[in-house]
């Protein structure tokens, strides 16, 4: 979640703690929580790349332009704002992934 823009020097970005259904995560947990937080942030920074905020469908489609993927890509006139963040998100992911998704970290 963001708050703000850049060009009020409020920008801010907001992100849940993970939850682990063990009363303390063990090491691999908390490396794939660190992963996670660092995505998540990467994803909700670039909302505020510029003076103002880009939304979720913005991003998508300059990702998708950039890309040329369609999967997944939401289709014309969609207001689903979960698809469409989930769609970058998704390509976000896929270009800057963690040591442990492109195998040079092992588990």
């Amino acid at each position: 979640t963001i708050y703000g823009y850049i060009a009020n020097g409020d920008a801010k970005v907001y992100i849940e703690p993970e939850a682990w259904r063990v009363a303390v995560p063990t090491a691999t947990m908390i490396r794939m929580s660190q992963e996670n937080y660092a995505l998540k942030g990467l994803h909700e920074t670039v909302h505020h790349a510029g003076r103002f905020i880009y939304s979720d469908e913005q991003l998508a489609e300059a990702a998708f332009k950039v890309t040329g993927i369609t999967t997944n890509y939401p289709a014309a006139g969609s207001r689903d704002t979960a698809a469409w963040s989930r769609y970058w998100n998704d390509i976000l992911v896929d270009h800057c992934k963690p040591p442990r998704w492109s195998n040079s970290w092992e588990y």
